[in-house]
């Protein structure tokens, strides 16, 4: 069974969501304005987080999975399983947000 992380939101439609709406308020405001008309917009960015952070999750769990970065690591060295992870984290989201 796959369990569902609770993480916190960041500003109104989450770390990701926000970032996209900035995004497409620039870049690409034909997109911006037919979410808006279709009252579609909201749903949008919340579900591009919920996605985008599943996927770094996912990525995060493999890429510590190759690093070596097992449960009997954590209980042995956990600074140097913490900082495995971390980097392994902020690997998934270049990779995911480029």
């Amino acid at each position: 069974m796959e369990e569902k992380v609770e993480r916190p939101i960041i500003g109104k439609y989450g770390l990701y969501g926000d970032k996209k709406l900035e995004y497409m308020k620039r870049w690409q405001p034909q997109l911006y304005v037919h979410l808006v008309a279709r009252g579609q917009l909201e749903q949008y960015l919340l579900d591009l987080d919920q996605e985008v952070a599943e996927k770094i999750s996912n990525l995060t769990e493999e890429l510590g999975k190759q690093q070596g970065a097992t449960f009997q690591l954590r209980k042995e060295n956990p600074l140097l399983w913490a900082g495995i992870m971390t980097n392994c984290k902020h690997q998934a989201r270049e990779i995911v947000l480029n």
